[in-house]
């Protein structure tokens, strides 16, 4: 029959379901001391001894030595000093545990390769480890996870390797109790019914202009430098209406696509594209509650405006005008002395695709003095709009994030001035959430978040995990 050996304080222990057989030898006063570790897997109410071919059952009590709480049994003076093999019945617990470990015929290391993969041990996982593994050993490569009580969630699939190997454990026996932390941890329900909606697409172009283009009451525009984007405008445009006139320039080094129609610019507008004012720190939109609408949306977002930042992950930025002829959320004096500051201490930027020249102002230089600081106050409680309404649908979708002041842009000819925000997504579960469910066009764009998911999951998991969000999304 199989079983599994472990040493628990260099003692050699056989555990089979139903009990555990190790050595042990009676004192001079005919008793056999048991160890407390084993009160984890076995029942401590009788111990099971082979004298002279008879198999004989002793209670178990408990005692003090030094002060310390101790079990043993008293097996009687006349086999003192002899050594006997003997066993204890395991707890129906660890007896379910050993069925499933002995059975177990997959290896975790099957389906991992990179050393940075987070391995989640479940509960049953850890009083396996905690049998197997000689805990009272000072080895580097025993995770707190295992050792104790902690609140470490997972290793890396680096520390699991160095654990089984110095252990020398067979890591099929372990792995029907591991998984991958992140696929454990998404979980993905909406909180109400999704509407229908016959063309989800045309959510992709209001992502599009909602990121890099503009819409006016007479048409719409896109500007940039990637055709492929153009092409989506183009396309998506001509879907909505097939008589667009679709015209094609280039405004100083960046390229334009646009079309004039009063019609398809309401009908754009109705449903979630911003008329003009996108730096408008009051305009915001709505879309339809619906995946396939809100996938096509923020894949045309941030295949526009949207980026990955391997230390801050995903952003996706936004602009609002914090000071121009219309809009005064600063006072006249403070932006006269934000002019003046950001041409002392700013740094000049110069676009070339639009002709513009600005002073940029990091937060590290509005934290200097009081004035500074009541400045930065006032530009920290005006959000965009746009990416309110950009957090509520990362939000629909049970995808955390946080909006983040990053900078200030002054423009000295003007005298505007334009703060700039970052809604960024950190947590490694929500960017593979994001990243299952857009669909960017810009192949960089999507190999970079592909390098990072699958860092973190397999390709069989991301695939997985975009069936549960579809299930549960239609």
């Amino acid at each position: 029959m199989k079983y599994l050996k472990a040493k628990l304080k260099w003692e050699e222990y056989k555990a089979y379901p139903d009990k555990i057989i190790f050595q042990s030898k009676c004192s001079s006063n005919g008793m056999i001391k048991l160890s407390k570790t084993l009160k984890q897997f076995a029942k401590f109410d009788f111990l099971y001894v082979k004298i002279n071919g008879k198999l004989r059952k002793f209670t178990i009590t408990t005692g003090k030595d030094r002060g310390n709480l101790i079990y043993r049994c008293y097996i009687g003076r006349s086999n003192r000093n002899r050594k006997f093999q003997v066993f204890l019945k395991t707890i129906s617990r660890f007896r379910g545990i050993l069925i499933k470990s002995l059975g177990s015929k997959k290896d975790i290391l099957d389906n991992y390769e990179n050393p940075n993969f987070r391995i989640k041990i479940s509960d049953d996982g850890i009083l396996l480890l905690r049998f197997l593994l000689n805990l009272s050993s000072k080895s580097k490569h025993i995770p707190r996870i295992v050792s104790g009580d902690t609140i470490q969630k997972s290793i890396t699939l680096e520390t699991y390797k160095n654990m089984i190997r110095e252990n020398n454990v067979n890591s099929k026996i372990i792995s029907p109790f591991l998984s991958n932390r992140y696929i454990d941890e998404i979980e993905y329900n909406f909180t109400k019914d999704m509407v229908d909606v016959a063309n989800p697409e045309i959510y992709r172009l209001v992502g599009l202009i909602n990121g890099d283009g503009t819409l006016t009451k007479y048409g719409a525009y896109f500007y940039g430098n990637e055709k492929v984007l153009h092409n989506d405008f183009e396309r998506i445009s001509l879907n909505l209406d097939r008589n667009l006139q679709i015209k094609k320039s280039k405004v100083l080094k960046t390229y334009k696509t646009y079309w004039y129609s009063v019609t398809a610019s309401k009908q754009l507008n109705k449903i979630g594209t911003i008329y003009n004012r996108k730096l408008d720190f009051i305009t915001g939109f709505e879309l339809p509650f619906n995946l396939n609408v809100y996938s096509e949306y923020l894949s045309g977002f941030y295949d526009a405006e949207g980026t990955f930042i391997k230390d801050s992950h995903i952003i996706l930025p936004t602009s609002v005008t914090v000071s121009n002829k219309n809009i005064n959320i600063l006072t006249k004096r403070e932006t006269k002395y934000l002019l003046n500051l950001a041409k002392e201490e700013g740094r000049f930027k110069y676009f070339i695709d639009t002709d513009s020249k600005s002073y940029g102002l990091g937060l590290n230089k509005l934290n200097k003095s009081k004035k500074r600081k009541e400045i930065l106050i006032k530009l920290n409680r005006h959000f965009p709009g746009l990416m309110l309404s950009n957090k509520k649908i990362l939000d629909n979708l049970s995808i955390s994030s946080k909006m983040e002041l990053k900078y200030i842009s002054v423009y000295p000819l003007s005298e505007n001035i334009t703060a700039h925000w970052w809604l960024k997504i950190t947590s490694i579960k929500d960017v593979i959430k994001f990243s299952v469910i857009i669909n960017p066009t810009l192949i960089e764009k999507q190999k970079k978040l592909n390098d990072f998911v699958f860092n973190h999951i397999t390709t069989d998991e991301f695939k997985k995990i975009g069936e549960l969000i579809n299930k549960n999304g239609s």
